[in-house]
């Protein structure tokens, strides 16, 4: 199970096999913070559009973003 910290950047990508904790499809490859955990999933911070968005995710369907 991957472990991320407050303020880590990740990009969403879906993992077929697990739908539990799946996002939207319309956050599919964007890129957010990670604000906090709840439970085993983390709590993500994205804009879309002009709005700022709070999805709740699990870590299957997280990978870290490149430097």
């Amino acid at each position: 199970m991957q472990i991320f910290k407050r303020g880590e950047k990740v990009l969403l990508n879906a993992n077929p096999s697990l739908h539990n904790g799946m996002y939207f499809r319309r956050f599919h490859s964007k890129v957010a913070t990670v604000e906090g955990k709840r439970g085993s999933c983390y709590e993500l911070s994205l804009k879309d559009g002009s709005k700022k968005k709070i999805v709740i995710v699990h870590p299957v369907h997280l990978v870290k973003c490149q430097k």
